[in-house]
């Protein structure tokens, strides 16, 4: 999520979720990017950091998928898994499914 600690700080966070008709969470990677960090530095929706939060997630899961899904909850393994990024900026589903082994 997109996420505002201070007046100048913005984060991307990134999870894996299930590929069913209600989404369920069973990775979350927290923040996974930033801007704005210090005191006179500012972000905003244009900044690197943000207009690439969508790729970074879908990175982000491809690699965790890769590892064979390790640590996700409820020992949820199998199935399809896509990524999930979301915050003040913008928020969306991955557009690649990923198959937990």
């Amino acid at each position: 999520m997109f996420r505002q600690r201070s007046a100048n700080t913005v984060q991307c966070e990134c999870d894996a979720r299930t590929d069913t008709t209600v989404p369920v969470m069973v990775k979350g990677f927290g923040t996974i990017d930033e801007c704005g960090v210090g005191l006179i530095n500012t972000c905003s929706c244009t900044h690197a950091a943000m207009t690439g939060c969508s790729a970074k997630c879908e990175k982000t899961v491809q690699e965790w998928v890769k590892a064979k899904c390790p640590g996700a909850l409820f020992g949820v393994h199998r199935g399809l898994i896509m990524s999930y990024y979301h915050g003040d900026c913008e928020k969306g589903y991955g557009t690649v499914r990923y198959v937990c082994p």
